[in-house]
């Protein structure tokens, strides 16, 4: 009674202790945060339904935020969940309807029910949460959107209107008031300073040495670089090489000068806090600037057709060169007047003028850079280009000029804006395609460089490149393709129009998961396993070296050996790299049990010859009847073993052909393997000699040649057989026995050459074929037979 009444306190015990650790597990923070989470979305609903005034971006950031947290808190709930499932399926089920059951067990079953309804609810209104707030997040991103195409496609009007240039032009003369009041307060403000003349000292010198490097120092490395070009044959690589180097010093001086004059100004003061960003313009666009000169004179290489990566002509060089600066002069320039503009202030009417005009004078300089007459290819350079190309560029800058020449057409109707976004964007694509092109070409020549020197290095012929180092050099370049297009999408997405935010959204979304239906895909998960894979694979391959290496040598295993190890090593390192990537992926593994029933019903029907080629291939691994560089017989030829694969095996035949045998084949059919314990083989070579010669003299000669041949092993003995009487010969056979069988011909060619030379020499006849003929005559009507 005693132990009875123990046993029930002990279970009350337990039953309080397992509520207590429950509710310390189920945080009530976590549910009344989840509640919080659904009155906030509620009220950013309404804010983006009712106030078209309102701040979108910090909507959105908000948004985002309340959704990362119901995702992040989802896990949490669901392995609470999972745990209360387990410790409920532990109690067993639920006594029926007029049964009893101990009041231990009820309390139990009674705080974990409780418990789980809380946490369903949790759940479900976590999932509203994502749902709704992805759903506000959508809202968001179409207002925005809206709000964009609606100011491009809104009409105003014709800059050929009066009433467009004088209120401009009022804009402009208040702003230069401005600038004039501006001017004298900022002079003042200098002059009072107390290190004014140290200040301006460094000004002047930091100019100055601007000066030198935008001047002698660019113009020097430039001379200096092209003179020591001339040595070179101007190559492919050589090309892309100087190309780079030359977009270097062109760049990189005049990049120095720009920022030791802007942090000089800057750390004496001479820039103030309003004319900072008005600074920072002019630098951006001495930027801009100095690279389209160096990009655009490194590619057309105007003075030096030899060394142009684009075949131009000449005249048509320098002019594609003289307008790519002529329009980055202007958008610069623009940006300029833009920025001073905010400085200083600005109507719209003065806005939309100086678009509609940055819009014209662009779309002219679009015009004149697609002429057909300055893409002429240049004829003396040896670049075949095929004529599909040659048109599709063609039919590229048509479709260019007709959207300048509507571009122009759009400013003159009112459609400023539109126009002004179409020509900005083709320059900023442009741009975009030619320096992610110039890069590709840069890596992918360097790839070809490396791929050259090390064939150089391992083969005699210099484009004879092992097929592997091929492979590498494939993917290495196939990579580089893949890293270079996502970079230049979400930059191109934010140059025709997207906002930042929204690409960075969907760039989050697209790496860390984002939802198909009930599937969730993230293109993190897929790196991780494709990773995890392939690492797991090249530690595979190491230790299928490093066992090799160590193992095998030491121990002289034999080749075929050697190779059954290293593939077995091979599947396991494959079925680990498998197993771990789709544990990475996050698929149960107990599901795959659904799939490989369904399989089985496939592989029963149509992949059952697959399924037992695959058997087959371990147990020749497991078993080796058969191992690679064994001298096999099949029904299909004879040859040696090169590989046993998963499905096939290789058998390479005397004339250099391959024949493709299914393993199952070499478990089912008879096969004969001349190497399969040893290569210790015997080698049969008939011999026939007159009937005139004495057989003891032909015995004592045979014995002769074999024990002077130094292949043949002396045990087993060799043997002569005296096979019998043949048609015109007595026929012998000399049986002897050699180390490898791979000199197999070797020997019998040997020992046939012997043989006929001390024939020759001891007299003994080696006969032709003899035959009897007899020819039947007729004689009075009578046949006779006539021996002939």
């Amino acid at each position: 009674m005693a132990l009875k009444l123990l046993l029930h306190c002990s279970l009350i015990l337990a039953a309080g202790l397992c509520n207590m650790a429950y509710a310390a597990s189920l945080d009530a923070s976590i549910l009344d945060g989840v509640k919080n989470r659904q009155a906030t979305i509620e009220e950013l609903g309404n804010r983006i339904t009712n106030d078209p005034k309102a701040d979108y971006l910090a909507i959105r950031e908000q948004l985002r935020l309340i959704r990362d947290e119901a995702n992040a808190v989802l896990k949490p709930l669901r392995g609470l969940r999972s745990d209360l499932q387990a410790d409920l399926d532990q109690l067993g089920a639920a006594p029926e309807q007029g049964q009893n059951e101990a009041f231990e067990i009820a309390s139990a079953r009674a705080a974990l029910t409780g418990q789980m309804q809380s946490v369903d609810d949790g759940i479900r209104q976590a999932d509203l949460n994502v749902l709704r707030a992805s759903r506000l997040l959508q809202d968001v991103s179409d207002i925005r959107r809206k709000a964009f195409y609606d100011n491009i496609l809104k009409r105003g009007a014709s800059p050929l209107t009066p009433s467009v240039w004088l209120p401009a032009a009022r804009s402009f003369a208040d702003g230069q008031t401005k600038f004039a009041e501006q001017w004298p307060q900022w002079w003042q403000q200098q002059v009072l300073a107390e290190n004014r003349n140290w200040a301006f000292g460094f000004s002047v010198a930091a100019f100055l040495f601007a000066l030198l490097m935008f001047g002698p120092v660019r113009n020097l490395i430039d001379t200096s670089f092209l003179n020591r070009l001339q040595k070179y044959e101007p190559t492919k690589s050589s090309r892309i090489a100087a190309a780079g180097l030359r977009v270097l010093g062109r760049v990189v001086p005049g990049v120095i000068g720009g920022w030791v004059v802007y942090e000089t100004m800057r750390a004496q003061g001479l820039i103030t806090v309003g004319l900072e960003q008005i600074a920072l313009t002019v630098w951006f666009g001495v930027l801009g600037l100095l690279f389209i000169d160096g990009l655009a004179t490194a590619v057309f290489a105007p003075k030096y057709h030899d060394w142009r990566l684009v075949p131009l002509q000449s005249s048509g060089s320098m002019i594609v060169r003289l307008l790519l600066l002529s329009a980055a002069m202007l958008f610069a320039v623009d940006a300029l007047l833009n920025t001073c503009a905010q400085y200083l202030g600005s109507t719209e009417e003065l806005a939309r003028l100086q678009g509609s005009i940055v819009s014209i004078i662009g779309a002219a300089l679009l015009l004149a850079l697609t002429r057909d007459g300055i893409w002429k290819i240049d004829q003396t350079r040896q670049v075949q280009f095929t004529e599909s190309s040659l048109q599709r560029g063609k039919q590229l800058r048509h479709i260019i000029m007709v959207s300048a020449i509507l571009a122009i057409a759009a400013v003159l109707v009112g459609y400023g804006s539109l126009a002004r976004f179409v020509v900005t964007r083709i320059y900023l694509i442009a741009a975009l395609i030619a320096v992610a092109w110039f890069v590709r070409v840069v890596i992918h020549e360097a790839i070809n460089v490396s791929e050259s020197r090390a064939s150089s290095k391992k083969l005699p012929m210099a484009d004879a490149v092992p097929d592997a180092d091929k492979l590498i050099y494939f993917w290495i370049g196939t990579v580089t393709d893949i890293v270079l297009f996502a970079l230049l999408t979400p930059i191109l997405l934010i140059v025709l129009g997207f906002d930042w935010v929204e690409v960075r959204d969907w760039l989050i979304d697209a790496f860390f998961g984002f939802k198909i239906g009930t599937v969730t895909i993230s293109l993190a998960q897929i790196l991780s396993a494709v990773v995890s894979f392939a690492i797991i694979l090249i530690a595979t391959r190491y230790i299928q070296k490093g066992v090799d290496r160590r193992f095998f040598d030491k121990a002289r295993l034999d080749e075929g050996v050697r190779n059954s190890f290293r593939t077995l090593l091979g599947y396991i390192g494959l079925v680990v790299g498998i197993t771990t990537a789709i544990a990475v992926l996050g698929i149960n593994l107990a599901s795959l049990a659904i799939v490989a029933g369904a399989l089985s019903v496939g592989i029963g029907f149509g992949l059952q010859s697959i399924v037992n080629n695959f058997v087959s291939g371990l147990i020749l691994l497991f078993e080796r009847p058969i191992k690679v560089g064994d001298w096999i017989v099949v029904s299909s030829g004879e040859g040696i073993v090169k590989r046993i694969s998963v499905r096939s095996t290789e058998i390479e035949t005397w004339d250099r052909s391959s024949i493709i045998v299914p393993n199952s084949e070499l478990i089912s059919s008879a096969v004969t393997n001349w190497t399969h314990k040893d290569k210790f083989n015997r080698v049969v070579l008939p011999i026939g000699v007159s009937y005139n010669e004495d057989p003891d003299q032909v015995l004592q000669t045979l014995n002769q040649v074999m024990a002077d041949n130094k292949r043949v092993v002396r045990v087993p003995a060799p043997s002569i057989y005296f096979k019998g009487f043949g048609d015109s010969s007595l026929d012998f056979e000399m049986r002897v026995f050699i180390k490898d069988i791979n000199d197999r011909i070797i020997v019998q060619n040997e020992l046939r050459i012997a043989t006929f030379n001390a024939f020759k020499q001891a007299g003994i006849e080696i006969p032709f074929p003899q035959r009897d003929l007899h020819v039947k005559k007729t004689v009075t009507g009578r046949v006779k037979d006539s021996p002939g």
